[in-house]
């Protein structure tokens, strides 16, 4: 059973993406996306595998309801510069994303897969983050400007540090 525990992640993100694409509540969409995210050194966050010479790729789905959206999101960070011999990383996260005209404020939870160099793979705890956003429409296509700030747990919030602040881009559309 313990060696299976590592798959959760992705067979929850498949899980939710098929419920959610099945279901059409009372105007429901469903966009899709990809984006490129710029972390961040985190220097109260000591386990955080990347740095700030580290972009990950991101592919996106998004439910939107109502007043907000729910986003499961796969981000691959190709090459880590720098953090303990890891190659690159694979992230599984999902975010609950509250909509006030084209702004955007939200939270989610995350979890890395981390490959090193060896060929070795090991996963993180899991690790929260908040989103702060803007919404551009352009022809058809959404573009979200997003800052994230990634931490541990949530009593370690007051060591908060702007240096710590990532940033992102996606480009979401009904597909």
């Amino acid at each position: 059973m313990s060696r299976y525990r590592h798959l959760w992640p992705a067979v929850s993100i498949l899980f939710l993406v098929v419920a959610c694409t099945a279901v059409d509540l009372r105007g429901a969409t469903s966009l899709w996306g990809v984006g490129l995210r710029q972390h961040a050194t985190q220097l109260t966050f000591e386990d955080y595998p990347f740095s700030d010479k580290d972009m990950s790729y991101s592919l996106l789905y998004q439910y939107h309801d109502l007043e907000g959206y729910w986003q499961l999101g796969l981000n691959y960070t190709p090459n880590i510069d720098g953090t303990n011999q890891i190659e690159q990383a694979l992230t599984p996260e999902i975010d609950l994303i509250m909509t006030e005209n084209n702004w955007r404020l939200g939270a989610g939870v995350l979890k890395s897969s981390l490959r090193s160099d060896d060929g070795t793979r090991e996963w993180t705890d899991v690790y929260w983050q908040f989103i702060v956003g803007y919404r551009v429409k352009l022809a058809g296509i959404n573009l979200d400007l997003s800052v994230f700030y990634p931490f541990p747990e949530f009593n370690k919030l007051g060591d908060f540090d702007a240096s710590d602040l990532e940033y992102g881009a996606s480009a979401v559309f009904r597909f």
